[in-house]
């Protein structure tokens, strides 16, 4: 899995660079360094939600590795991903505003996110991906997915594609809330929800113990919290200061 998700991190930072340096007279060069700093940094994360969690930390966390691996997958890799390209670089898709701007519509990507990724936590769709590699990697795949859908209204490269400030503070109290009361029930079970049906050594991602489940949890609901906390003050201090500039330029 590793060498196969390596050629496409190689790929896509290749195609990154082809397209930085077509955009280079616009972007200073500090600048470009951040940005490749920032994309590149996103690709590893991403990769590193591919590696199956008894490979990092062994078979007693693998769940709460997995939770991690899912935050990263949902949250870190997609904004790093955003962050890292410019908008000088996304001129030639300016022509797409209406496309941009369809896929920043908060009630259907947000839907559609919240359903890629709460589908893989029903019991037996989870169980199955953690007892064969193939699925789990779709699994994997399709929370990064997500993670791109959810965060596109308020981290979409191109200003233009976002909604107004206001309506991005209230998808992201509102859409987040689903996850959060995922995390707290998972983290408050008495009992495994996910019971390892294969052999203990064989299991990717399903709880070695309800410690393990409820630790589990634990991540999913106070780091999705902590992210969701960061995103609202972001997004409201560029509301602030989006609303100064407009002062000045009244007075």
């Amino acid at each position: 899995m590793l060498p196969v998700m390596s050629i496409v991190l190689v790929t896509a930072l290749g195609l990154y660079c082809i397209a930085m340096s077509r955009a280079a007279d616009q972007v200073p060069p500090a600048r470009q360094r951040q940005h490749l700093a920032i994309f590149f940094l996103g690709l590893l994360v991403t990769l590193a939600v591919f590696i199956p969690a008894p490979d990092l930390f062994g078979p007693d966390y693998r769940f709460t590795v997995s939770m991690a691996q899912m935050l990263l997958a949902v949250d870190g890799g997609p904004l790093l991903i955003y962050g890292g390209l410019p908008t000088a670089m996304l001129q030639p898709f300016m022509k797409w505003k209406s496309l941009g701007r369809g896929l920043a519509r908060p009630h259907l990507v947000g839907a559609a996110s919240m359903v890629l990724l709460l589908a893989w936590f029903l019991p037996a769709l989870f169980q199955a991906a953690s007892s064969n590699l193939s699925i789990w990697v779709l699994k994997q795949i399709l929370f990064l997915l997500s993670g791109l859908l959810f965060w596109w209204p308020v981290a979409a490269p191109l200003p233009t594609w976002r909604p107004a400030y206001p309506a991005q503070l209230v998808y992201l109290l509102i859409m987040r809330i689903p996850m959060t009361l995922l995390g707290v029930w998972i983290g408050f079970a008495n009992s495994l929800i996910y019971s390892p049906r294969a052999s203990f050594a064989l299991e990717i991602c399903a709880p070695s113990s309800l410690s393990d489940q409820q630790a589990g949890g634990l991540v999913m609901w106070t780091v999705g919290g902590l992210v969701l906390l960061g995103a609202l003050a972001v997004v409201f201090f560029r509301w602030s200061g989006a609303l100064e500039a407009a002062r000045r330029r009244g007075t």
